[in-house]
C-alpha cells in the first residue's frame, strides 16, 4: 500500500487492518436493518416488512459499481501525488481507501446474504443443507475468474513494448485505475442483466400466494425468537383473511 500510513508520529497502520472497515460496514448494516428499519417498518405496514431479495441483491451490485468507480478515483489521485513529488510512496493519507472499503461492506451486507438466502429458499428440502457450500462455490468460481481477468488485461496490456496496466512491484507505473474501471464497467452489464432478466425469476417466486418470499416463515432463514414467529403467523393470517 503505497500510501501514508501513519497514526501519530510512531506508528503505522497494517495494510490488513483495511478489511476492518468492511467487516464494521457490514455489522453496522445489519444493526441498523434489525433494529431500525424492521421495527419501524413493522409499525407503518404488516406487509413487505423487509426488503426483497431483488431489492437487496440490485442494491448490492450498484455498491459493487460504485465501489469500483471510487477505487478508481482514489487511486489515479494516489498516483497523481506520488509521480508529481517523484516519491514511491505517496503523501496522501490511507485515510482516503476507507470508502472504497466500507462500500465493500455494504456490498457484501445487500448481495452476498441476499444470494445465499435465495440459494437457502430456492433449493428443494432435501438438499438446503449444501446451500452454504453452493454459496462459497460461486466465491469459488468469481476468485478464479478474477484471476482469469488480471491475466487476461496484463497480457492485452503489455504488447508493443507498453508497461502493462497490472503486475510489478511499483503501483506508480501500474494503471491500477484503468483496471477497477473495466470491473466498474463488467459490475454495470452484470447490474443490467440482473434487472432485465435474472431479477424476473425472483420476482415470480411469490406469485400465487400473493405474498412476497420474505414474508414466509417456513423459508425465512433468520432464526426468529418465539414471539417474533407469533408476529409473523398473526401477520400471515391477517393477510389471508383480506
Amino acid at each position: 500500500m503505497q500510501m501514508n500510513r501513519s497514526i501519530g508520529s510512531h506508528f503505522k497502520i497494517p495494510p490488513g487492518w483495511m478489511n476492518l472497515t468492511s467487516m464494521i460496514a457490514l455489522s453496522t448494516w445489519i444493526i441498523i436493518y434489525e433494529q431500525v428499519y424492521i421495527p419501524q417498518a413493522r409499525k407503518l405496514t404488516i406487509k413487505y416488512k423487509r426488503l426483497t431479495m431483488q431489492q437487496r441483491i440490485s442494491t448490492g451490485i450498484f455498491m459493487s459499481i460504485l465501489c469500483m468507480v471510487v477505487a478508481g478515483v482514489i487511486e489515479k489521485k494516489r498516483r497523481d501525488s506520488a509521480t508529481k513529488h517523484g516519491l514511491f510512496t505517496s503523501p496522501i493519507s490511507f485515510t482516503f481507501l476507507l470508502p472504497q472499503f466500507f462500500l465493500s461492506g455494504l456490498t457484501e451486507a445487500f448481495a452476498a446474504v441476499a444470494v445465499m438466502e435465495f440459494f437457502t429458499t430456492q433449493m428443494p428440502e432435501s438438499m438446503r443443507t449444501i446451500a452454504g457450500a453452493v454459496f462459497f462455490l460461486s466465491l469459488s468460481v468469481a476468485s478464479y475468474m478474477g484471476s482469469l481477468l488480471v491475466n487476461i488485461i496484463h497480457c492485452a496490456t503489455r504488447k508493443r513494448g507498453k508497461l502493462p496496466w497490472l503486475g510489478g512491484h511499483d503501483l506508480n507505473e501500474n494503471r491500477l485505475d484503468y483496471y477497477y474501471y473495466v470491473v466498474a464497467a463488467l459490475a454495470t452489464l452484470n447490474f443490467i442483466y440482473f434487472n432485465f432478466f435474472a431479477s424476473h425469476y425472483i420476482s415470480s417466486i411469490g406469485v400465487g400466494s400473493g405474498r412476497s418470499p420474505e414474508s414466509s416463515i417456513d423459508y425465512h432463514p433468520r432464526n426468529l425468537s418465539e414471539s417474533e414467529r407469533e408476529n409473523e403467523r398473526k401477520d400471515l393470517e391477517r393477510d389471508g383473511r383480506n
